[in-house]
């Protein structure tokens, strides 16, 4: 088991490694959260065979806001 430490963005599952290392990428790119959680999961999804399925983000709501400010982006792939 490996455990790592994020503070920019996180991932979890089989495509996490890919998901992450888009995000690395995509991160200083002038894109939206919810651009780069979409991209993020696209790379996975077509690096990764045991991934795959449609995605759908679902976006945050008011009372969902993080110590920092930022929102919570969820993402959830629909087998």
């Amino acid at each position: 088991m490996c455990v790592t430490e994020f503070f920019k963005f996180y991932a979890i599952g089989v495509g996490r490694d890919y998901a992450i290392g888009a995000m690395h990428v995509l991160y200083e790119q002038n894109k939206s959260a919810e651009e780069i959680a979409q991209l993020a999961l696209e790379a996975a999804i077509s690096n990764n065979v045991y991934c795959g399925g449609n995605i759908e983000i679902l976006k945050p709501w008011k009372l969902g806001e993080s110590l920092l400010g930022s929102p919570f982006w969820h993402t959830r792939l629909i087998m």
